[in-house]
C-alpha cells in the first residue's frame, strides 16, 4: 500500500491541508484530483508533518 501511494503522489504539490479540530482528521488536496485523507480514529494516534524548510507538526499538539 506504501508504494502504491507513494507511486500515486510523488511530484504532486499540496495545494491545500483541512485540519478538522473536533476529531483530528487531515484531508490533503494533491494535484488537480488527489486527496489523501489521514483519520485519526482514537485521538491519540501520532502523525508527524515535515515542511520543505525543516519544521514538523504533530498531531499531539492540535490536541492540547
Amino acid at each position: 500500500a506504501k508504494k502504491q501511494v507513494s507511486n500515486r503522489l510523488t511530484g504532486k504539490i499540496c495545494r491545500n491541508v483541512h485540519f478538522d479540530g473536533d476529531t483530528g482528521d487531515l484531508t490533503l488536496v494533491l494535484g488537480e484530483t488527489s486527496k489523501l485523507q489521514v483519520f485519526n480514529f482514537t485521538g491519540y494516534e501520532i502523525w508527524t508533518l515535515r515542511f520543505p524548510d525543516g519544521t514538523e507538526e504533530y498531531s499531539n499538539y492540535a490536541q492540547s
